[in-house]
């Protein structure tokens, strides 16, 4: 099919010390012309419309930080040209100690989230092709993989199957009103989403609620004190999770969401007894029997099934900075204004078995899967945008290779957006050995649109790029029976529906739900949304309470 119109100057899928197109936000290269942004949208957008970027709140881990003084200028092969920000080339980090944990039965999950304004979820895959150690080289031969990776006691829970399969004619199945005194709370935020056995478990203001998939009727429901900014794992293990909760978020409890049931509940650690810590800007993670939690104030680990200690620290200055979980337990850990970064892999105990020292210059700021370990790259200081993506080998850490992607093409969108570990529209498969991104929006013939690219983690190059059906937005949803699921939303003459890519050759979108006028009205009608699918179900889910009168009962719509 035909492919969008790249901005100019794309630049290549390059080596470590290949030269790189200026950064967003960096100097541009003298002797040419900078490249222009991607065009605006042609058609008007609704109102805090679904499938449209809004603006991220400021401060916390992850935004744009001021560099500190005196550092060296130079080219880097992670940032985005010369400027007062840049770094001296550096080679290939070597091995990092720990060796291989056992294999384990990697779990495909059903279930995955996809960002139609600003949401969350973690995309997990299966098995793929390793290349060569230098992270630049060509491929090793067919044929040769990997072991599997993971803890045999890590891995996250898969979401149901319960729900008969439905025609393409999508229908709205349910849906669930904003919790009774919450109505018009533009301030409350209500990040986090979870399935176990039959239920939707959602994150609401003032508790846990367990949402039955087929009928939407509650199953149980946990009611206790959130904070505005709390949240919760975006994984779960053996129907297990970490919750964070309290006034001032404050406080921890590990979950039982099979049972609703709570399991053990601490404060979080704090500098003096008396200091009750605010907790903002939290990451929480579950792997295995592991949990995990960092925030501006601190971090600290558990035993996810009895709330034991593992590790704790109020100290400033380098920390953890953040977690990320699933089949693996990922630490980043990193100096003050993003320097001397570390990505760690921690085992069941909480110890570390191995690490990768973050290139000079450069900042992990996402974790797009545990396993394979790929994670997002942004030069430091002002940029907050991606510009490279690192492949590691998810038992040593050792860099495989590094993907170079335009930080004016391509949208990459979390939920919350600080988070590590929660970017869903960035879909990993394992199986095909391939990530899909979102780009930006441009031109069409009639209106604005955009695409989906799939590139190869093996070799890093981009494979396909694929186009709605119709012109309008188009997003990365997750992998379901070996296929890509992405959302049309349509325009205002039709379209719009859940459809399936072939993750290995893109193609031409085939349909899996085909959306009526309804479902298109509810998905532009629904404030911010996280979009998951399991069940044969879509799940358009607030993940902040909406402020305009007719939108206080959109909530959580099931679309099947």
């Amino acid at each position: 099919m035909s492919q969008p119109p790249p901005p100019p100057n794309q630049p290549p899928s390059g080596g470590f010390g290949g030269p790189q197109d200026p950064s967003y936000g960096y100097p541009q290269q003298p002797g040419g012309p900078p490249s222009p942004p991607p065009g605006p949208p042609t058609g008007p957008p609704p109102s805090g419309g679904y499938g449209y970027p809004q603006t991220p709140p400021g401060g916390g881990y992850g935004y744009p930080q001021t560099p500190p003084p005196g550092q060296p200028t130079g080219p880097n092969p992670y940032a985005g040209g010369p400027g007062p920000y840049g770094q001296q080339p550096t080679t290939p980090m070597q091995q990092a100690p720990g060796g291989p944990q056992p294999g384990n039965n990697n779990k495909k999950i059903l279930m995955v989230c996809a960002a139609v304004v600003a949401v969350a979820v973690i995309a997990v895959g299966t098995v793929f092709v390793v290349t060569k150690d230098d992270g630049d080289s060509q491929a090793d031969k067919p044929g040769q993989s990997e072991p599997k990776g993971g803890d045999p006691d890590a891995g996250g829970d898969e979401p149901p199957s319960t729900v008969p399969k439905q025609d393409s004619d999508a229908e709205i199945a349910w849906e669930a009103p904003v919790p009774k005194g919450f109505e018009g709370e533009l301030s409350k935020q209500a990040h986090g989403v979870l399935f176990s056995g039959g239920n939707i478990v959602k994150y609401e203001p003032d508790g846990l609620v367990a949402y039955n998939i087929k009928t939407g009727k509650p199953d149980w429901k946990e009611k206790f004190i959130r904070g505005d900014s709390c949240s919760m794992a975006s994984t779960s293990s053996g129907g297990k999770t970490l919750v964070q909760w309290g006034a001032k978020c404050e406080k921890v409890m590990g979950f039982d969401i099979t049972k609703g049931k709570k399991l053990w509940e601490k404060d979080l650690p704090s500098r003096e007894t008396s200091d009750l810590p605010n907790a903002d800007y939290a990451h929480l993670a579950v792997s295995g029997d592991l949990a995990g939690m960092s925030w501006t104030g601190g971090r600290v680990g558990y035993r996810l099934s009895d709330g034991k200690e593992l590790w704790s620290s109020t100290e400033a200055g380098c920390s953890d900075q953040g977690y990320a979980g699933g089949e693996n337990f990922i630490v980043l850990h990193q100096c003050l204004l993003g320097t001397d970064g570390k990505l760690r892999k921690f085992d069941q105990k909480g110890e570390q078995t191995a690490e990768w020292k973050v290139p000079k210059g450069v900042e992990v700021k996402r974790v797009f899967s545990t396993s394979p370990l790929v994670v997002g790259l942004s030069p430091q200081g002002l940029s907050s945008k991606l510009n490279n993506i690192a492949v590691l080998d998810e038992e040593t850490l050792k860099l495989k290779k590094r993907i170079k992607i335009d930080p004016e093409r391509y949208r990459i969108t979390c939920q919350p957006s600080h988070a590590l570990d929660s970017c869903q529209n960035a879909v990993v498969d394992k199986d095909s050995g391939m990530i899909m991104l979102e780009t930006e929006t441009y031109d069409g013939k009639e209106r604005s649109t955009n695409a989906v690219s799939g590139f190869n983690l093996e070799t890093g190059k981009m494979v396909w790029t694929a186009e709605p059906s119709v012109e309008g937005r188009t997003n990365p949803v997750g992998m379901h029976d070996g296929k890509l699921l992405t959302l049309e939303q349509g325009n205002y003459d039709g379209g719009g529906g859940v459809m399936s890519l072939d993750p290995k050759k893109g193609g031409t979108p085939k349909q899996v739900l085909e959306f009526s006028a309804d479902e298109r009205e509810k998905a532009r009608d629904t404030y911010s949304n996280a979009l998951y699918w399991a069940d044969n179900t879509l799940f358009l889910v607030n993940t902040r309470l909406p402020s305009r009168i007719d939108d206080r009962t959109t909530w959580l719509v099931a679309i099947r």
